[in-house]
């Protein structure tokens, strides 16, 4: 646990979701899709809760930082952020998206200071293409909500 006086960036995670809706057979405009009933109501994120870390990987690519857990929510030390926007990950390996679904990727942050951050899914490899497109997002320290509906319209993929 972080003491008082230390020097680091705070940013806390809360409530990881993603859901997969129903499949639509004609476009329709992004914004309206969280007005849809959806099929399915599971989350196949695994531990969103971060009941078992061992489901999630922190890696600091370059930049150091270090978490904790307490009740549900997890938050992440960030001693040095690196240089770039993905010096330090917070991902989950092998989360099966089902070409032709639409999904719902939500959770919350905060963080201590302003502080901007990168939430994508995507392909874990390769290319890295991020299937819900990539938004920066600026957290302050007030805990908000984040929502993104995207469609898997390519080829499956077994390890987003």
């Amino acid at each position: 646990m972080p003491q008082a006086g230390d020097k680091y960036f705070l940013v806390s995670f809360h409530n990881f979701r993603l859901i997969m809706m129903q499949k639509f057979k004609f476009p329709i405009l992004i914004l309206l899709l969280s007005s849809f009933p959806s099929f399915s109501q599971t989350n196949i994120i695994r531990s969103g809760d971060f009941s078992d870390f061992t489901q999630w990987s922190l890696d600091p690519w370059s930049g150091s930082c270090t978490s904790f857990v307490s009740n549900g929510e997890l938050s992440i030390q960030i001693t040095d952020p690196g240089a770039e926007t993905w010096s330090i990950q917070l991902t989950q390996k092998e989360v099966c998206l089902d070409s032709g679904k639409v999904y719902r990727f939500s959770f919350e942050a905060a963080a201590d200071m302003e502080r901007t951050i990168e939430a994508a899914v995507g392909r874990d490899g390769g290319d890295y293409y991020a299937w819900s497109g990539r938004d920066t997002i600026t957290l302050n320290t007030a805990k908000q909500s984040f929502e993104y509906v995207f469609s898997m319209r390519t080829t499956g993929d077994s390890s987003a």
